[in-house]
């Protein structure tokens, strides 16, 4: 047996339809459909009492107006002993024709399989008949929506009932459950259910909405962090509305427990005169670094006396000395002591803002894949305070990154220039080449001083050094393509 759960709450105008849609299946096996009526004030349950259907068994149970998680938890607390199969529909929702049917076909064909997962398709409507609007429907996508899926007993029984203390969000709740205990599966692109959008639908109280879908990554995350056999499945969703909460779950869940260690890497060529402000910078931050690597890079003037003094009151500060070979090998260098899955970057000359890298964080991890974030930059001259912006570009530095430890890996470290600089530049665009989802914030989270000692003050060489990068750039493009003939 199938047994279909249907929570109704005042939808006497849609709810027929439902049922019709359930009514409409021609499964194999036999089909229940209990309807839970939650406090319902219109003629909700004289419209279900009414119906006469041939094909499906209905029963109506009385919800008491306690939430749609507790009428979920009534009927499924209420199945048939036979029932082997579940399956959810909400009473303003319809199933496509021959949907549970081919679900069963896909159970019977593999006998170990505990859930059927297919797409939502939402349709913006009013008309009480949803196959009116079908027509105008939007793209089908894979969404936290339980009327996409039909669930084998045994999965339900296993992963217990409904979080009755959320109102919104608790389809999510619920499939993230399952989900994080990798059941054996079928996703299938077929549309498992048409979902309605219409001016009074839970969908459309976005606010109420957010909080409990960040509520419910939030309880993921906490489950993670209590087993670490559950798999991280929180953006396997599509909606739009989830990777806005799923930002809310990530900064509330960071707040309370703290944010992930970092390193900091800071090369270092005569910088005296401003290492110890950019050093100040560091540790002045929101969430400060779990360790600051600073590499001398053949310094003659008294750049490691300001490390040292450091070093001997920060346990954090790792020194680095080395002979003179150039801002690339310096941070070639710092990254690869960096002990931290996540790395920032200061040239030591230049400065942070307080949250910087706390904002970076939160915008690695709310951005599905992403590996680098970089913010904007504003400059000031040595000496005065005045802050400006002068050009777009200035934020694609080493002063701007927060990088994952892996994209080095991937795209190789920095390759040094016979000007000394451009490094930052080149190994940029090398991760475009190779595909790095990169993040930029539309924020002044740094500052880049400008003095008459730093490699690119007044942009000397400008042209000449764009064009050492291009050609590198040129040169990799010839040789991938060379390989790809072969």
């Amino acid at each position: 047996m199938l047994s279909v759960v249907m929570p109704a709450f005042n939808t006497d105008r849609f709810i027929s339809h439902a049922i019709q849609s359930v009514e409409a299946q021609d499964c194999a096996c036999p089909v229940e459909l209990i309807v839970v009526d939650d406090g319902s004030t219109d003629r909700t349950a004289a419209c279900v009492a009414g119906m006469a259907l041939q094909k499906i068994t209905l029963r109506m149970l009385d919800g008491g107006g306690r939430g749609v998680s507790h009428a979920r938890n009534l009927a499924l607390r209420n199945l048939s002993p036979d029932t082997e199969f579940v399956a959810f529909l909400d009473s303003d929702d319809i199933f496509p024709e021959g949907r549970l049917s081919q679900d069963l076909a896909r159970f019977a064909a593999d006998p170990a399989l505990q859930l059927v997962f297919g797409l939502q398709c939402l349709v913006t409507s009013e008309a009480a008949d949803l196959r009116a609007d079908i027509a105008s429907r939007k793209p089908t996508i894979r969404s936290a929506n339980l009327g996409s899926a039909t669930f084998r007993r045994s999965l339900i029984e296993s992963t217990g009932f409904f979080d009755e203390t959320l109102t919104h969000g608790e389809d999510l709740d619920y499939f993230l459950r399952i989900f994080e205990r990798a059941p054996h599966l079928c996703l299938h692109d077929d549309i498992g259910v048409y979902y309605r959008q219409r001016r009074q639908s839970a969908c459309t109280q976005l606010g109420p909405l957010l909080d409990g879908v960040a509520r419910a990554v939030a309880n993921h995350k906490d489950r993670l962090a209590a087993d670490p056999r559950l798999i991280d499945v929180a953006t396997m969703f599509e909606d739009a509305n989830y990777p806005r909460a799923l930002a809310i779950a990530n900064t509330a869940y960071f707040d309370a427990n703290g944010y992930p260690d970092y390193s900091v890497v800071i090369p270092a060529y005569n910088a005296e005169a401003f290492l110890d402000q950019a050093l100040h910078s560091v540790f002045a931050q929101s969430h400060p670094p779990a360790e600051v690597i600073v590499v001398n890079d053949g310094s003659q003037d008294a750049t490691q006396g300001v490390i040292d003094r450091w070093a001997a009151k920060e346990p954090r500060i790792l020194a680095v000395a080395q002979d003179n070979c150039g801002p690339a090998e310096a941070t070639n260098a710092g990254v690869r002591r960096a002990s931290h899955e996540f790395i920032a970057f200061l040239d030591a000359d230049d400065l942070w803002e307080p949250d910087k890298t706390r904002t970076q964080m939160r915008a690695l991890f709310n951005n599905r894949g992403a590996e680098i974030v970089f913010c904007k930059m504003v400059s000031f001259r040595d000496g005065d305070d005045a802050p400006f912006v002068d050009d777009d570009q200035s934020g694609w530095s080493r002063s701007t990154a927060l990088v994952r430890k892996s994209v080095f890996d991937k795209v190789g470290y920095l390759q040094g220039f016979r000007r000394g600089a451009g490094e930052m530049i080149d190994w940029i665009a090398r991760t475009r080449e190779e595909g790095v989802y990169s993040v930029f914030l539309d924020a002044f989270l740094a500052k880049r001083r400008l003095h008459g000692t730093s490699l690119t003050a007044g942009k000397r060489d400008e042209r000449a050094l764009y064009a050492e990068v291009a050609r590198a750039a040129i040169l990799r493009q010839r040789e991938r393509a060379k390989n790809h003939a072969q």
